[in-house]
């Protein structure tokens, strides 16, 4: 499953050279997504 705001992003996507990564579930990034799009239409 893809993260929403990277596709949002303006610039393309440049990871910090000591890779953070985190690995996610399908099933939290799915909690995340619908938490991104939840701040997206609260036009706040």
């Amino acid at each position: 499953m893809e993260l929403l705001y990277k596709k949002d992003l303006k610039r393309p996507y440049q990871p910090h050279k000591m890779n953070k990564d985190i690995a996610l579930s399908d099933t939290l990034k799915g909690k995340f997504n619908c938490f991104y799009k939840g701040i997206q239409d609260s036009d706040s």
